[in-house]
């Protein structure tokens, strides 16, 4: 019987000890986990030029790429949360499990961690830009880490 009424007076003190922090009491605002607590940003990749819809008065077009939640590095720099930009001008989306291939004007590797690129000599007519960023090894990150625009040169 001691044993059950040690039990719940243990409980009545854990209890009002709670009641005391929920009611505000003089607690440290600045101890509360909400507000200590960085949330990690998934990783994103944005073309940020062109825009989505844009016209551009000649063949030459530069593509500016911005990335939250993981670094530019690089390609063949092994680091945690980083990567490497891909643009895929007109070209489908490669195998995700594969490194992404190389191939002039279509695959273009931007291997020294450029974010900004000048794809040069584009033909009049709509285009699509996918930007596609990879591992140190040039395979695409997992979940893949991706953006496109759609643009007409004149």
């Amino acid at each position: 019987m001691r044993t059950a009424h040690r039990m719940i007076a243990l409980s009545a003190c854990i209890w009002i000890a709670g009641c005391g922090e929920s009611a505000g009491g003089d607690r440290n605002p600045s101890a509360d986990p909400a507000e200590s607590t960085t949330q990690a940003v998934s990783p994103r990749v944005r073309i940020s030029a062109p825009a989505e819809g844009d016209t551009v008065n000649r063949g030459d077009v530069t593509v500016r790429l911005v990335v939250e939640g993981l670094v530019v590095v690089p390609a063949g720099v092994e680091q945690a949360s980083s990567g490497h930009h891909h643009l895929l001008v007109d070209a489908p989306l490669p195998e995700l499990d594969r490194p992404i291939p190389a191939e002039a004007g279509r695959y273009i590797h931007l291997g020294k961690g450029q974010t900004e690129y000048l794809i040069e000599g584009l033909a009049a007519g709509q285009h699509q830009v996918i930007a596609l960023v990879g591992d140190h090894l040039h395979v695409p990150l997992n979940p893949p880490v991706a953006d496109t625009v759609r643009f007409v040169v004149r």
